[in-house]
C-alpha cells in the first residue's frame, strides 16, 4: 500500500475537525499563559479539536503533555494498552 492509499482510506473513516482564529488564539493564550513551547502547542491544537468535536477520548502516549491543558482536556485523556 501507498501512502496514498493509506491516506485515502484514513479519509473515508475519519472526520476533519477545522479549528478558526478564535480557536487558534485561545490555545495560544493558554500554552503562554502555562509557560509552553514548541511540541506543547501542538499537543494544545490537538486538544482543542477534540474537545471541539466532543471526543469522549483522547488517546496518547504522553498523558501528561495533555493533561497540563487543564481539566477539561485531563478527563478525556486514555494511554493505550
Amino acid at each position: 500500500m501507498d501512502a496514498m492509499e493509506l491516506i485515502a482510506g484514513l479519509r473515508r473513516k475519519l472526520e476533519v475537525v477545522a479549528l478558526d482564529e478564535r480557536d487558534y488564539l485561545e490555545v495560544l493564550d493558554q500554552v503562554a499563559a502555562l509557560h509552553l513551547a514548541s511540541g506543547a502547542i501542538y499537543d494544545a491544537l490537538i486538544a482543542r479539536c477534540a474537545v471541539k468535536w466532543g471526543a469522549s477520548k483522547l488517546y496518547t502516549w504522553n498523558p501528561k503533555h495533555f493533561t497540563r491543558l487543564g481539566a477539561r482536556v485531563a478527563k478525556l485523556v486514555r494511554e493505550p494498552r
